[in-house]
């Protein structure tokens, strides 16, 4: 560990967690004020969690992530899963299967950004689904959203925040609770919507709890190889970068500094579902890391 991340260890572990929460919350909310005053030449910004709580109608939610193990989805699968609400993650964005929601994250990629870009504007003319999109910028990330959001539905384009459980303390899953017990209070009036260390997921699943959906069951969450289900023949998803080694484990899977495992905080997020909740967190294929984790979801027609 160098001296700077030495300096901010300590930092975070002396600091109050009550006291971290409300910093990180004002920063975020700060951040995302900014940024809706350059995008909609307004400071005031419209909820999005009072927009998607609106919108449920049903107990269900599948969150599709981009692993090999989505090829094993059948057209009756499919058919099911149109019944209920659905949250696309990042690449699924170019996927035929239009999800009620989708979830992105921009980032210093300029191909993938302008892709994301085409895609969304062409989804937007969707009168079917209307699908709405969150998307997430973060400060590291150099892209102009101004110019990126342009020609796009206020009404259905919106940018979010999300708030890291404080993993330096030494009971991270009491963390993990204080982070979910801080949002639920302020998620209403803030789309600082979720939590989050380094995987999109988190969030997605950490919104789904807060929206009260009974289960939740997470797709192409394979996290122990960078197989995706896409082949380098697919046209919608050719010249795409993902940022991870060809072989190996996916990168949300690795241990790193001020982060976590995905596969453990999305067991941690079990726990705090079933908790708090009366919620669970259920899995589809045998080929992810969480297979032997969580339980199976069982569909209605195989």
């Amino acid at each position: 560990m160098n001296i700077k991340n030495l300096i901010r260890s300590i930092i975070y572990k002396v600091t109050p967690s009550w006291i971290y929460y409300r910093i990180a919350f004002l920063i975020k909310k700060k951040r995302l004020k900014k940024a809706n005053s350059i995008l909609l030449n307004s400071n005031k910004s419209v909820s999005i969690f009072n927009i998607l709580k609106k919108k449920k109608n049903n107990k269900k939610v599948f969150i599709f992530g981009s692993g090999s193990s989505i090829n094993e989805l059948t057209y009756k699968n499919y058919d099911e899963i149109s019944k209920h609400c659905s949250i696309g993650i990042n690449m699924w964005v170019f996927h035929k299967f239009v999800t009620n929601y989708y979830m992105i994250e921009l980032t210093n990629d300029k191909n993938l950004n302008d892709k994301y870009r085409s895609k969304i504007l062409s989804l937007l003319k969707n009168k079917l689904k209307q699908p709405i999109f969150l998307i997430n910028k973060s400060p590291s990330v150099s892209v102009n959203t101004q110019n990126w959001s342009k020609g796009m539905n206020s009404k259905r384009v919106f940018l979010y925040e999300y708030i890291r459980p404080d993993v330096f303390k030494k009971n991270i899953i009491n963390e993990f609770e204080k982070t979910i017990n801080f949002l639920f209070k302020k998620i209403k009036n803030s789309n600082v919507l979720t939590l989050g260390i380094g995987a999109s997921v988190e969030r997605a699943i950490s919104l789904s709890l807060l929206l009260g959906y009974a289960k939740i069951i997470i797709l192409g969450i394979d996290i122990k190889n960078t197989k995706y289900f896409w082949s380098s023949k697919d046209k919608n998803f050719k010249g795409l970068e993902t940022g991870q080694k060809v072989t190996g484990p996916h990168l949300t899977s690795i241990k790193r500094f001020g982060g976590m495992k995905v596969q453990k905080s999305i067991l941690i997020l079990e726990k705090l579902a079933r908790k708090k909740f009366n919620s669970r967190i259920l899995i589809s294929t045998n080929k992810s890391l969480l297979s032997k984790k969580l339980e199976k979801y069982e569909w209605k027609n195989k």
